[in-house]
């Protein structure tokens, strides 16, 4: 046995537990998967022990490999803490960092996540481009930020991912409109049928919302609009149903300015929020910044 634990062979079986399946965990961590079983089967030659479960349809962790990363958790924080000090000593007095988010995720994630990490570094600076998620990952891609965040199901290859908040799409209405008083749930083809008030083409909730009404009959907008806070107050004024986050339309409808409609089949309009980024891992703001996105807010 080496005389200390293997961090990155570590990190792959924490990052196995978390995603459910060795090759998720490779996916996340930018690791080739023939790379991470290699690495995995290894320390198990070298300790002895079965640390995977592994079948036709992939390797989750064993009882060992659980308790293996629970053991090793403290050791993955205490590292993670020690590259970020480190880091600190080689960096500038000040240090900056520029990034893309989706208006969604820039209106009502990003402002908490930065409000956090200004209290842990008040020398650390951030820019963020508020656009809609094709712009972020077009971004992304041509290097002209290092780091983004989005709601579209999609992605090219190259790009790396981590999901960071779960947020779903819903239905709501000015409170005059008839399905204000709508008792039974709004099925999916009736909604489609629907003239709406929505965002753009190459936003994220437009893209979930097309594909969440894919194979309907689906009709024309009443308004396409490109901000969440336009397409709201055109629904408060009468001029339609919307279909946004549940995030975007939270503090309307507690002022009563707009009444949410139930869905027959909600889960359609569920989506992942995600960080993405080019390569294997983000330089270290980029890190900290996914860090603490993905803790919760």
């Amino acid at each position: 046995m080496t005389r200390w634990p293997e961090l990155g062979v570590l990190e792959l079986l924490a990052a196995t537990g978390r995603t459910g399946s060795l090759t998720a965990a490779a996916r996340e961590l930018g690791i080739a998967q023939p790379n991470a079983s290699r690495a995995v089967a290894r320390l198990e030659r070298r300790l002895g022990l079965s640390l995977l479960v592994r079948s036709h349809t992939g390797s989750v962790l064993s009882p060992v490999g659980e308790r293996m990363v629970e053991l090793g958790r403290p050791l993955l924080h205490q590292a993670a803490a020690y590259q970020e000090e480190v880091q600190a000593l080689a960096t500038p007095l000040t240090r900056q960092m520029e990034f893309a988010a989706s208006q969604t995720i820039a209106e009502y994630l990003a402002p908490i996540w930065l409000a956090r990490l200004h209290q842990v570094d008040p020398r650390a600076e951030w820019h963020m481009n508020v656009t809609n998620s094709s712009t972020v990952i077009a971004q992304v891609l041509t290097h002209q930020v290092s780091l983004g965040f989005i709601e579209t199901p999609d992605l090219p290859a190259g790009i790396t991912a981590r999901t960071v908040h779960t947020d779903r799409l819903c239905v709501v209405v000015d409170p005059q409109h008839r399905w204000a008083r709508r008792r039974r749930p709004l099925p999916l083809d009736e909604l489609a049928a629907t003239s709406l008030v929505v965002r753009e083409v190459g936003s994220g909730t437009r893209e979930t919302l097309d594909a969440g009404l894919a194979g309907t009959r689906v009709a024309a907008p009443s308004l396409v609009l490109s901000s969440n806070t336009a397409v709201l107050g055109a629904c408060a004024a009468g001029a339609g149903p919307a279909v946004l986050s549940e995030l975007a339309v939270k503090n309307a409808l507690a002022q009563g300015r707009v009444r949410r409609v139930e869905l027959a089949e909600p889960q359609v309009l569920a989506r992942q929020l995600r960080a993405i980024w080019m390569g294997r891992s983000p330089e270290p703001l980029a890190r900290e910044l996914v860090r603490v996105a993905a803790e919760g807010t």
